[in-house]
């Protein structure tokens, strides 16, 4: 779980969030209100859909053909209008079974980690489980788990590697 991370804020700028996400090296943040309660996440994916894109690359077209509509729809854009809310949480004391459950319930890389008034406690990244999922002596790499029970018929089937 990652700590000492910088949360945004909803009446925040998408363009000042972009820097601060880069700054933090992270693809998401937690949105957090006045009291640290956390109110939604704010990822890459969500910058996507504001500014119309599909793709990175999609975006980075869009870009060199006309940089000012990028511009125009962060500048003006708060935090709250582009963020995912209500925020999909694990309680700090959750075991790891309702830590498979909660990343289950969306398709993100991080979930916030709370008290129990709500409050944030970290970001806890999808990619950190994977030590964690030795089934049957089978070693299932969670990004590929999560893809076969969400029942994605996108990219590649789900690989087992006995190991």
């Amino acid at each position: 779980m990652r700590t000492g991370i910088e949360p945004l804020h909803p009446e925040g700028r998408l363009d000042d969030a972009a820097r601060i996400l880069a700054k933090q090296g992270c693809k998401s943040l937690l949105v957090v209100d006045g009291e640290g309660t956390v109110v939604g996440m704010l990822t890459e994916t969500d910058f996507l859909r504001r500014l119309e894109a599909t793709t990175f690359l999609e975006l980075l077209m869009r870009l060199v053909e006309d940089e000012g509509v990028i511009a125009h729809r962060c500048h003006d854009t708060p935090v709250s209008e582009a963020m995912t809310a209500p925020a999909v949480t694990v309680a700090l004391d959750a075991d790891f079974r309702a830590i498979v459950s909660a990343f289950h319930a969306h398709v993100g890389r991080s979930m916030p980690v709370v008290d129990d008034r709500g409050g944030m406690r970290g970001l806890l990244l999808r990619k950190e489980l994977r030590p964690c999922l030795p089934l049957g002596g089978a070693v299932v790499r969670l990004g590929t788990y999560l893809h076969k029970m969400r029942g994605s018929t996108r990219g590649s089937p789900p690989r087992v590697s006995n190991s």
